[in-house]
């Protein structure tokens, strides 16, 4: 797992976090989390075509891309390539 990943996995975990236990930023923390899995589906929306072309089943591709975005939708793109130039 790259850093930026275990960054953005950080990051679900606070936002999480946020749903249990009441601080100042929770409200904040909650908005982004609802933010951010918003924008991952629209992602996945987007990149359906080019998710779907990368080695692996549409399942996984989906939980990675509401995890993780537009990194794992950048991987995809290079191991989707990878896959075309060799066929």
């Amino acid at each position: 797992m790259s850093g930026a990943k275990r960054g953005i996995a950080v990051f679900w975990v606070v936002c999480v976090a946020s749903f249990f236990f009441a601080n100042p930023l929770a409200s904040v923390l909650q908005f982004l989390f609802w933010a951010t899995l918003a924008i991952h589906v629209v992602e996945f929306a987007v990149f359906h075509r080019t998710l779907q072309r990368a080695p692996g089943g549409v399942g996984h591709h989906l939980l990675q891309t509401l995890l993780f975005g537009f990194f794992h939708i950048r991987e995809a793109r290079s191991l989707a390539a990878a896959g075309g130039e060799s066929a």
